[in-house]
């Protein structure tokens, strides 16, 4: 009996542990289920500055990391400015849960912070005397050294920027610190130490001799900006092109009060002696709708000849779209071959999707090509080539033509005519041409920039083919180069260029380093912006090569730098292993105690 008692009290300790087990691998859920972004509380906050009549003032994010007060990261003080009128703070806290604040609250005192611990309300009064009048001030604006450089008494006409003798200067953030109760210090700093709007440049470097490739350049306002090179890129111009590889790192992120304004990038030529493998990328596009659906990847190595063969049916699970595609009857039982001196990095397959009345019948489709005046941008002449599936069609332009009474010559380094298939996605040409009497573009040459390969280091690592070209105009003489428009694979613009001259020969020196004037997304007032969710809960621009991350298609879709992270997939498993823990320790003492039963019968 005392045996039985024995096994049953050690099989009901393995149930009580199993049991505490399951219990804390379940109250665990939510804690990684929070790291992950699934549940728990990781959304961004939201710190709200209102008027006592409930009317806002500022809202800033924040999360859980953050702070107030201040010397928070969110600045709460005990006086507020807006609009030319003084406010005094009345209550704050968390949302619905404010406590009574004034200046000489703990909380607001110089150097205090506290955790940022949800959404939070901060309720200012419009500052008033003691009889409840508003008190006649006089506002000292004042450098922040506590130069004089303006006094006013009307607060509604103090201005945002001074002007004093050569410098500018901007609003501050410094608070009143007058003893005065008449006089109110309002402080300013250099425009340049306070402007948040301002164009960064960006110089890809050839890491053998230091001489500039090309430039890029973004524009920061008032966000953080992340700034992705690509890895790969190729420049053509006069029928050779020479590629180039990415050394180090890739990614910028530029804070808004960083104070760099020129970043290098380092890149190294690559030839058929370089020796680095690289990716061949496959690119699956619909024969219905001319899109990318799909790609594969395949490693280079030196001296080789890399093969690919095509697959013959794509499932809907396999397409970005969601339908079932079949190959192409011209691209059926082919093997695709690519060696390693070839620059041209990317082929195309076609697909017809399901119910496409394709396969036998002979297809057709328009080249929109057009002749642009590269000292304006306007469009010369334009025209329509029919190309059909049955063989390669050749794309013809003219060294020159007469429009307007004017006689037109092709701008240097433009190919007089291309080999265009059918199975490609570029659906629009467009050739540049100067006025021969015009001797500004006698020495320019054409040269175009074409991202191969990018790669983003997010929370996921990401290989896209944004398939950005630029085209740009460079003068043999001086060095200076011109951006004439940036465009997506099929030839058509994917932003708006702005007309400013780059200075890469010259890097050094006053007021002579490279320039360029930044690419704006047409209708969204956002300069180079693209936006993405930033890992701190707030949000940053994003560019690549230059072009706003919204405005790039690849074959994964829009980028996107806040995808699920990869650490949620061990964090989702570990619950599952402290269960299965306290299972085998319930299995394991019930499998002790039929052994111990089973020795006792045999020794009786």
């Amino acid at each position: 009996m005392k045996e039985k008692r024995k096994y049953r009290g050690l099989l009901a300790r393995a149930s009580v542990f199993a049991v505490l087990a399951v219990m804390l691998a379940v109250a665990a859920i939510p804690v990684w289920a929070d790291s992950t972004g699934s549940s728990g509380n990781s959304e961004p906050y939201t710190i709200t500055f209102q008027d006592d009549k409930g009317a806002e003032l500022a809202a800033f994010p924040a999360d859980k990391d953050d702070t107030w007060g201040p010397a928070g990261t969110v600045s709460v003080r005990s006086t507020y400015y807006k609009d030319g009128r003084d406010y005094d703070i009345v209550k704050g806290g968390l949302a619905g849960k404010e406590q009574k604040l004034d200046a000489g609250s703990k909380e607001l005192q110089s150097g205090a912070r506290q955790n940022v611990e949800g959404n939070m309300t901060f309720v200012y009064k419009q500052h008033t005397d003691s009889s409840g009048a508003q008190t006649a001030l006089t506002y000292k604006c004042m450098a922040e050294d506590g130069t004089l450089l303006a006094t006013y008494t009307d607060k509604n006409k103090i201005p945002s920027t001074l002007n004093s003798g050569s410098k500018v200067y901007a609003r501050s953030s410094k608070a009143n610190d007058s003893k005065d109760p008449f006089v109110v210090n309002v402080y300013y700093t250099l425009k340049e130490d306070t402007d948040t709007s301002y164009t960064v440049m960006v110089q890809y470097i050839d890491d053998a001799d230091g001489s500039v490739i090309t430039t890029r350049s973004f524009s920061v306002n008032n966000r953080q900006h992340t700034f992705i090179a690509p890895k790969y890129f190729s420049v053509s111009s006069s029928g050779k092109t020479v590629g180039y590889r990415a050394v180090g790192d890739t990614t910028i992120i530029h804070k808004v009060s960083d104070t760099t304004r020129t970043y290098k990038m380092h890149y190294k030529k690559l030839n058929s002696n370089s020796g680095e493998p690289y990716n061949w990328y496959i690119l699956f596009y619909s024969s219905d709708t001319n899109k990318c659906i799909g790609s594969d990847t395949v490693k280079v190595k030196a001296g080789e000849t890399a093969k690919y063969s095509v697959q013959s049916v794509l499932s809907s699970g396999d397409t970005s779209d969601g339908r079932k595609y079949t190959i192409n009857k011209h691209f059926a039982d082919k093997t695709l071959k690519h060696e390693y001196s070839d620059t041209n990095h990317t082929a195309y397959v076609y697909y017809d999707p399901e119910g496409y009345e394709n396969s036998s019948d002979v297809k057709k489709k328009d080249i929109n090509i057009q002749y642009v005046n590269i000292a304006d941008g306007s469009v010369l002449q334009s025209r329509t080539q029919t190309v059909t599936s049955e063989g390669n069609t050749t794309l013809t332009f003219p060294e020159s033509f007469d429009a307007g009474g004017i006689h037109y010559l092709r701008v240097e380094g433009q190919a007089a005519s291309v080999d265009y298939s059918y199975y490609s996605p570029k659906t629009v040409y467009t050739v540049y041409y100067y006025d021969k009497n015009n001797t500004q573009f006698r020495k320019t040459v054409i040269t175009r920039e074409e991202v191969q390969e990018v790669l983003i280091n997010g929370p996921t690592t990401y290989r896209v083919i944004p398939g950005i070209t630029r085209t740009v105009a460079s003068n043999t003489d001086n060095g200076v180069r011109n951006v004439l428009s940036a465009n997506d694979a099929s030839g058509a613009p994917i932003a708006q260029t702005s007309a400013g001259n780059i200075n890469t020969g010259r890097t050094s020196g006053t007021g002579n380093t490279a320039s360029e004037t930044g690419i704006g997304t047409s209708g969204t007032g956002n300069g180079t912006s693209g936006t993405a969710s930033a890992g701190n809960g707030g949000s940053q621009d994003v560019t690549v090569d230059g072009v706003p991350a919204d405005d790039i298609q690849t074959p994964q879709g829009n980028i996107n730098l806040d995808s699920e992270k990869d650490s949620g997939k061990s964090a989702k498993v570990i619950p599952l292993v402290i269960g299965g823990a306290a299972l085998a320790a319930f299995v394991i003492a019930a499998a002790i105690l039929l052994i111990r039963r089973s020795r006792s019968k045999r020794e009786s």
